[in-house]
């Protein structure tokens, strides 16, 4: 699909592979995801944006049968194959077409991918394509970042001068904190606009919650959260 997506570079991929849920400002909405899904016994899922496999391997322990896991950037499938072989899991390369038959799949699931896409035409169409791969009724859960936590919070994620004051389509700096922190370049995408775009694709918009942290230390968290889950139903 003709668009533009983040490269991670080798380097970057590797220190991508290193972060963890629990502790983080990932847990928060992980956790909101596992409460919508619940047990997938025996259920066959796309892991859409796999990235290194950590939302791949987040399916199985819910107990999926196997997960077909696509990404399009070719240093983040490299780590995951090396990291997840033997696996119930399936890496694939991809460019627009998802490998999977039409109407196959129990579900599907992205954590923190459609912010890397440049334009809401992209997305609309990367959505009809995982609808496509999806039985009816299926569902689809969501996971990006809170538009309201990018304007200018003080996030270590989110702040740059130029986040003050996004609107739909602006590229959005993002810090990524791993052992070896670095800076990507996303857009900034409203609610409404995924909403939007969803259901030009065939599905229905079931919810969109925004989960705080229940414990620990958190401060900014707990008045602005920082991610969002976005859960529907193919039609």
């Amino acid at each position: 699909m003709a668009g533009n997506h983040f490269h991670y570079s080798k380097k970057n991929a590797i220190a991508y592979q290193t972060l963890g849920i629990d502790g983080t400002s990932y847990e928060f909405p992980y956790r909101e995801a596992e409460r919508i899904l619940g047990d997938l016994k025996g259920q066959k899922w796309l892991d859409f944006g796999c990235g290194t496999g950590r939302s791949s391997t987040f399916l199985l322990q819910l107990n999926a049968k196997d997960v077909t896991a696509v990404d399009h950037d070719q240093n983040m499938i490299g780590q995951a194959v090396s990291i997840h072989a033997g696996q119930s899991i399936t890496f694939h390369l991809i460019e627009g077409t998802i490998p999977v038959p039409d109407a196959t799949l129990d579900g599907a699931f992205s954590s923190y991918v459609f912010m890397e896409m440049d334009s809401l035409d992209l997305i609309g169409r990367t959505m009809k394509e995982i609808a496509r791969t999806l039985k009816p009724g299926s569902r689809f859960v969501s996971l990006m970042h809170n538009p309201a936590a990018c304007l200018g919070h003080d996030y270590v994620s989110y702040t740059f001068p130029d986040n003050k004051s996004l609107k739909s389509g602006d590229p959005m700096g993002v810090t990524i904190k791993s052992l070896d922190p670095f800076v990507i370049s996303d857009y900034f995408w409203t609610e409404e606009d995924y909403q939007q775009v969803l259901t030009a694709a065939g599905f229905e918009v079931r919810s969109v919650t925004f989960p705080r942290p229940t414990s620990g230390t958190w401060i900014d968290e707990l008045i602005v959260p920082p991610g969002m889950v976005i859960y529907a139903r193919k039609k």
